[in-house]
C-alpha cells in the first residue's frame, strides 16, 4: 500500500526568477532523497517530521527531477526543526538574506510548510518564485483564449491566484488590466506567443499560449 502512495505523477513546475521565467513545463516525479551542497543527502518524500505517513512526490523532488533533466542547478539549506531544505538557490539566482526568498505556492496557493514535506498529485501546479521578504506576493494566475486572429483585439483575465480577486494595474504584453483584471491584447505576428502577468505586488503568473493565424 505504502508503494501506491508513491507512484510517479506529473506537475507543472514553474520557477519565477526575479526579473524572467527560469523554468514551466511538466516534469514527472515521486517522492525520493535529495542531495545539495549545503544540506547534504535529505529526505523529500513527505514524511518529512512526520508531516505525513507515507512517502509519495513532493514539490521538493519535483524541483530535483526538473533540475536533473533540465540542467540547472540548485541548493538548500537543512532546517532540523522541519527536517527538511530551505531552497536557497535555483537556477543561478540566489535569495539575499533579509531581502528576497524562494516563495512555494502549490495550486497558485502559498505553502505553508516546507517543499520536502507537502505532497502532490497528478497535475498540480508547483511554483517557486524568488520574491521580497517585505511585499505579499501571492501569486497571479492569467486566463484567456489559445487562439487569436492577426490585428483582432482579445481579452485576457488577470486575478490572484488565491482568491480570485480580479487584480488591476497587471501588465500583459504592453497592456494593463481594469478593475475587473481584463486587459486588450492585440498580437501583430502569425505563430506562438507566450504572454505573462506582472504586478510590483504579486509574484509573475503562470504563462498563457496563443497561437495567432491570418483567420
Amino acid at each position: 500500500m505504502e508503494s501506491s502512495f508513491n507512484s510517479p505523477v506529473v506537475v507543472n513546475i514553474r520557477i519565477e526568477g526575479a526579473s524572467t521565467t527560469i523554468f514551466e513545463g511538466p516534469v514527472q516525479t515521486r517522492g525520493h532523497d535529495v542531495t545539495t551542497d549545503s544540506a547534504g543527502t535529505r529526505r523529500a518524500d513527505g514524511t518529512n517530521g512526520n508531516e505525513n505517513p507515507f512517502p509519495g512526490p513532493t514539490c521538493t523532488a519535483a524541483l530535483d527531477d526538473m533540475a536533473n533533466a533540465h540542467g540547472f542547478t540548485w541548493d538548500g539549506t537543512y532546517n532540523s526543526t522541519l527536517d527538511d531544505i530551505m531552497i536557497t538557490t535555483i537556477g543561478g539566482e540566489t535569495a539575499a538574506p533579509n531581502s528576497t526568498f524562494w516563495q512555494l505556492a502549490l495550486n497558485f496557493t502559498r505553502a505553508d510548510r516546507g517543499g520536502g514535506q507537502l505532497q502532490i498529485r497528478n497535475g498540480d501546479s508547483v511554483l517557486w518564485a524568488l520574491v521580497s521578504t517585505t511585499v505579499d506576493k501571492s501569486p497571479l494566475k492569467l486566463k484567456g483564449p489559445r487562439s487569436a486572429v492577426l490585428n483582432t483585439a482579445f481579452t485576457v483575465t488577470v486575478i490572484n491566484g488565491e482568491n480570485r480577486q480580479p487584480i488591476s494595474g497587471a501588465t500583459v504584453s504592453g497592456s494593463t488590466t481594469n478593475n475587473n483584471g481584463e486587459a486588450t491584447i492585440t498580437l501583430t505576428t502569425v505563430g506562438t506567443h507566450t504572454l505573462k502577468a506582472q504586478h510590483a505586488n504579486h509574484a509573475r503568473s503562470n504563462e498563457l499560449r496563443v497561437r495567432v493565424t491570418r483567420q
